[in-house]
């Protein structure tokens, strides 16, 4: 098809689904779309739904998410499990999570996510200030070989929102993304999130980057963090090229100090003689 827009599967505000995939693929045409506009073709669409399991699905080759979860006639979507799901080749991003009020996945896997901004494996990215993202649980997430960010989380819609915002990430991993995870934060967002024993391996440029972390947003935990051999692509900006970065560059919404960020126990290994590596941790405010 030639259409900036589908969902093979959709979910469009109902609830108390079940979909047991039992492996079953659904499979986008990346490669043969007829059409070179839009980025929004889904394998799976959650929006305004409520108490859904999804468990044992694939989604593979769709023109934009693999998995998206977002707003419908409601601002959110609600109780909602993934279970071993897996996105591969999808075009944008493997899974987006945009406005959920309680949110879980296990053993979820984005792999070769590449095509069309920002690529990335996992992305959690609100639309803007009237949605949530309220008691979001990733655990055991898996990305690997992602054009952008593994796992990126994206709040600056977020700015003044008076929904504060409650996410961890549990034993999650990235292999060779061009950066690990991601946290891009904004002003005037109550709430904390929790990345616990994220693992970043040889990632393009930084296995953590953690931007805009002004000091009113979320309380942001990184704990027992393991980064090794970062920076692949041997950028030269310090903020790219360390293992760990705490940074605002200009351009940047707001002037307010950064802050509220706790970097945990980190084990930053540099096993690689020949990565060009800046810094193990660089903060530049």
């Amino acid at each position: 098809n030639a259409s900036s827009h589908y969902e093979i599967l959709n979910i469009l505000d109902e609830e108390d689904i079940v979909i047991e995939g039992n492996g079953a693929r659904l499979i986008g045409e990346r490669d043969t779309h007829r059409g070179a506009e839009g980025e929004w073709g889904f394998g799976l669409s959650v929006r305004g739904a409520r108490n859904v399991l999804v468990e044992n699905l694939i989604a593979e080759d769709c023109w934009g998410d693999g998995f998206y979860i977002g707003s419908g006639r409601r601002k959110y979507s609600q109780d909602i499990l993934f279970r071993n799901t897996k996105a591969i080749r999808a075009r944008r991003n493997g899974l987006s999570l945009i406005s959920v009020r309680g949110f879980l996945s296990e053993d979820h896997e984005s792999a070769h996510t590449f095509g069309s901004a920002p690529q990335w494996g996992v992305d959690i990215e609100p639309n803007d200030p009237r949605e949530y993202l309220e008691d979001v649980t990733f655990n055991r997430t898996r990305t690997r070989n992602s054009d952008g960010i593994g796992f990126g989380i994206y709040l600056a819609a977020l700015t003044s929102s008076p929904n504060p915002v409650s996410i961890s990430l549990v034993d999650c991993s990235d292999a060779k993304s061009v950066a690990g995870f991601s946290v891009t934060s904004a002003r005037d967002i109550g709430g904390r999130i929790d990345l616990i024993r994220a693992r970043s391996d040889k990632a393009g440029e930084a296995g953590i980057s953690i931007r805009r972390k002004a000091v009113s947003g979320p309380f942001v935990r990184v704990v027992e963090p393991v980064i090794t051999d970062w920076n692949r692509n041997s950028v030269t900006p310090a903020a790219a090229a360390s293992a760990i970065s705490i940074f605002a560059p200009g351009g940047d919404d707001g002037s307010e100090a950064l802050g509220a960020v706790d970097i945990i126990a980190p084990d930053i290994r540099l096993t690689n003689k020949n990565a060009d590596a800046s810094a193990a941790i660089f903060v530049k405010d």
